[in-house]
């Protein structure tokens, strides 16, 4: 089933209540251990409920249906100058299924994405609607964070944002003994806002013995041109060598170590136009 509307989906969940069958909710399919599907189950496709509702550039808040995907939520919000506070590493996972796994950020720093969510509408089985959060119907807001459909459908949901800035990547290549001491100096600079560091495994001299440091510290641009949202780009090339992985060993290293072998090709969507390599 592929509803569109609040009352499409109610339909849908009391036909499957008179033929007591399961029901499955779906967002982009991305969730691991597919332990969110049951065998002969109404799936229940979010993928249309996709509206960005409104913006609220006062508050930074955004209200967007929870079959939206992140990339749907950057391009709106980022003609705000405006960015998204917590999500995952790509932006193809939908609003709904990243509250129900409850995800983390690559920056440790941020938390998890429940720290972000003011409130969500959320459907109960037996059609009931209800307004969820730290406050009102408190103990729901705990368990369909992180609680994969479970206990009912997300329906639209108010998220937290913050302020697009521009950051500066810059990548270091260490040896993993003189991580502490850098480390240590890296977090001197207040400029520095993110640090990530990665052992090599490559499967020669470098395994698990050098380090790719990367940093993304404020760039203090104000050319607007740095504000143009960058297009995806060699993707098809991204698919073919992950293919190649798979079967060949001569292109497993450009594979498993991107940000040593093919780091010019990725795209932080509010950072970019920086790029610098120490060794």
């Amino acid at each position: 089933y592929d509803p569109d509307s609040p009352e499409g989906i109610k339909e849908t969940l009391e036909e499957a209540r008179k033929n007591n069958l399961k029901v499955s909710i779906a967002g982009k399919r991305h969730s691991m251990g597919g332990h969110t599907f049951y065998d002969d189950a109404v799936v229940l496709d979010m993928t249309s409920f996709n509206k960005i509702l409104s913006i609220n550039p006062d508050d930074k808040t955004v209200t967007v249906q929870s079959g939206a995907t992140w990339k749907d939520v950057i391009e709106a919000v980022h003609k705000h100058k405006l960015a998204v506070e917590v999500m995952q590493a790509y932006n193809i996972f939908s609003i709904g299924g990243s509250m129900s796994v409850n995800v983390h950020d690559s920056d440790a720093g941020r938390g998890q994405m429940i720290e972000t969510i003011k409130s969500f509408i959320f459907l109960l089985a037996n059609g009931t609607v209800l307004n969820v959060n730290r406050t009102e119907n408190q103990e729901l807001f705990g368990l369909v964070m992180g609680g994969y459909g479970l206990f009912g459908v997300i329906l639209d949901a108010d998220l937290e944002l913050t302020d697009d800035v521009i950051y500066k990547k810059k990548e270091y290549i260490i040896d993993y003994k003189d991580y502490y001491k850098f480390y240590t100096q890296l977090r001197n600079d207040q400029n520095i806002k993110v640090i990530f560091a990665r052992l090599s495994i490559i499967p020669d001299e470098t395994l698990l013995r050098e380090l790719i440091v990367t940093t993304y510290e404020l760039a203090n641009e104000s050319d607007e041109d740095y504000f143009e949202l960058a297009p995806v780009t060699k993707t098809g090339l991204k698919k073919f060598i992950f293919g190649l992985s798979r079967k060949y060993d001569f292109a497993v290293v450009p594979n498993i170590c991107p940000s040593r072998y093919m780091a010019h090709i990725g795209i932080l969507h509010d950072a970019a136009n920086g790029f610098e390599v120490v060794r």
